[in-house]
């Protein structure tokens, strides 16, 4: 009986029943039928999945008004909906705050945007909105934008698929002014010329995070515009105070020396530079071109801590220029296929002076130390990193293809425990964790937290040492939740009793909105 329930129990219960059956909880009593009916925080949140359901609750809202009103956060997934229905969302639910929409593919054609009806019915949501998300088709962005100032939108993340064309595509820029709280603006699979992101960030004095993925940086080949030449003509290009600039993906239509001539104008107040691969109108990846103009850029962020750039080669040239120039890096993530070679460049620089964290992506352990095994020094790498009391700690990820599993990647611990005492935290993949230590006394040590992916602690308490030196021991990966392995990570847990340690199995890659919150709170 409910009222054998308290109020705050009863809610909490409700809230998390999925929307049909909230609706079915109505039939049980007036009193229920009451509380359903009239609960504001029943409805805040909406979240939608596929097109029948779609088409289900959209009716239910439709008749029920007074309920649509109520709804706050808005959530639809591969809907397949009808451009009419799409527009007419604002009208059923007038309150939104949140809106995320992941549509298929050419569904809605954005040119319908334009139409007076759905650029009535979106300015609705003018004074309420704060965040919208719409992957597949923009209508909804675009439509709001067109002669609305909505004052509380702070995130805007759009990828304009669909039907668009290119200049629909560019039609969004011009039309952020009216967003002038904006705080964090993602653009997927439109075009861009670098007069139109100057506007643009002139008019978005809050803009804080801009993440571009598949986006095609364009200039005067496509316009009448003569980019390079009004570059060198303005010497007054205002500094955005832009913090994280993210470049996932894309071409440059010509050549990247215009855009980071630009950049190195404009966006020089950064903190956080992410800058994946990208391609030019041939093709080819950048690497070891451009040396000069991404020098140039670098050494104008002088406030710049987190370093992520696989587009082009990490240079003992590079890092020189950033220390001349006084940039202290405090986080640096070495990249992919060649990130040993990229580590050595790193590892002796004076960059490691001045480096919290370190990172490194797509390279196993095993594979590093490869690069290494020609020293005198056993396990010269982590030793050297350990000689740095101010790297706090170490990140090393490896691209899922490249070792079988991770009884054939060992990492030696035990070398972490005894050289890198400074080593707040360590997460790892793919990797089998071998700890030499057979004492039960706690391990002196810094370490707050362990995050293992994939991965498990082989004590010598517990396997012999041929059973640790093994590249390929398929008794132990057959057994790798029995009982040994269990007594290891109980093992280690004994002895690190201050020590957090999480052991996580694979699930996904992370997304870009997750990497870009990863990014806004640096967490490691």
């Amino acid at each position: 009986m409910i009222s054998a329930l308290s109020p705050e129990l009863f809610y909490i219960i409700l809230s998390n029943l999925p929307l049909e059956d909230k609706l079915e909880c109505r039939l049980v009593s007036k009193e229920w039928h009451r509380i359903v009916s009239s609960s504001p925080q029943l409805y805040e949140t909406i979240i939608i999945e596929g097109e029948e359901e779609f088409n289900k609750l959209y009716a239910f809202f439709s008749k029920h008004k007074k309920l649509g009103e109520k709804v706050r956060r808005l959530s639809i997934n591969r809907g397949a909906i009808k451009v009419d229905m799409y527009r007419s969302l604002p009208v059923i639910f007038p309150h939104v705050e949140i809106f995320h929409c992941v549509e298929d593919w050419n569904c809605l054609p954005l040119k319908r945007w334009k139409a007076q009806k759905s650029i009535k019915n979106f300015s609705h949501w003018k004074d309420t909105i704060v965040e919208i998300r719409e992957i597949g088709s923009s209508l909804a962005t675009f439509a709001l934008l067109k002669g609305n100032v909505c004052h509380r939108l702070k995130n805007i993340d759009i990828g304009m698929s669909g039907e668009a064309s290119e200049l629909e595509r560019m039609e969004l820029i011009p039309l952020l002014a009216n967003a002038p709280n904006l705080t964090t603006l993602k653009l997927t699979d439109t075009m861009i010329l670098p007069f139109q992101l100057d506007e643009a960030l002139d008019s978005l004095p809050n803009l804080k995070v801009l993440a571009f993925r598949d986006v095609e940086f364009v200039n005067n080949q496509l316009h009448d515009y003569d980019i390079e030449g009004s570059l060198k003509r303005d010497e007054d290009i205002k500094p955005s105070q832009l913090e994280t600039l993210i470049i996932s993906g894309g071409r440059f239509t010509e050549d990247a020396k215009i855009w980071l001539k630009y950049f190195s104008k404009k966006i020089t107040n950064i903190k956080n530079l992410v800058w994946n691969l990208v391609e030019n109108n041939r093709f080819e990846r950048f690497f070891e071109t451009h040396e000069h103009f991404l020098i140039q850029f670098l050494t104008k962020c002088h406030q710049l801590e987190f370093y992520r750039v696989h587009a082009f080669k990490l240079t003992a040239k590079i890092l020189k220029a950033m220390t001349d120039a006084g940039v202290r890096l405090k986080h640096i993530d070495v990249e992919t296929t060649w990130a040993s070679k990229r580590l050595e460049v790193f590892l002796k620089s004076e960059q490691m002076d001045f480096i919290e964290t370190l990172s490194t992506s797509g390279s196993s352990y095993k594979s590093l130390a490869f690069e290494y095994r020609k020293t005198d020094e056993p396990h010269y790498l982590l030793k050297e990193i350990g000689k740095h009391p101010n790297i706090k700690n170490l990140r090393i990820i490896q691209s899922q293809q490249e070792v079988d599993s991770p009884i054939s990647n060992k990492f030696p611990f035990d070398v972490v425990l005894n050289d890198m005492k400074h080593l707040q935290t360590l997460k790892m993949d793919f990797v089998s964790l071998i700890l030499r230590y057979d004492s039960d006394e706690p391990v002196e040590t810094s370490l707050t937290k362990i995050h293992i992916i994939e991965g498990y602690f082989l004590a010598s308490r517990f396997c012999s040492e041929a059973d640790l030196e093994e590249e390929y021991n398929f008794s132990l990966q057959s057994n790798r939740n029995e009982e040994g392995q269990c007594d290891s990570l109980d093992y280690v847990e004994k002895i690190l009793p201050n020590t957090e340690i999480i052991m996580e199995e694979l699930d996904m890659e992370i997304d870009e909105e997750t990497f870009i919150n990863f990014i806004k709170k640096r967490e490691f």
